[in-house]
């Protein structure tokens, strides 16, 4: 139960950290970095972005993989 709890804690603190980030960071930061990388991001602009839409559906993945460990170890 601890490492669940730690995982879902981390997952928390990481993703607003994303968020605090990406919110700061410039226009020209962000065409910067994709061009450095020759990305074009689709939705590169924070006030662009679904942060909560992103967080819930992290949410849904780390639980659904919980849940597919929690089956296999289930006898």
């Amino acid at each position: 139960m601890v490492t669940v709890a730690n995982l879902l804690n981390n997952y928390v603190l990481s993703f607003v950290a994303d968020e605090v980030r990406l919110k700061n960071t410039t226009p020209e930061t962000y065409a910067d970095i994709s061009n450095m990388l020759g990305v074009i991001d689709q939705c590169s602009e924070p006030e662009e972005r679904d942060f909560e839409g992103e967080f819930l559906y992290g949410l849904r993945v780390l639980f659904a993989g919980l849940e597919a460990v929690e089956t296999l170890h289930t006898p």
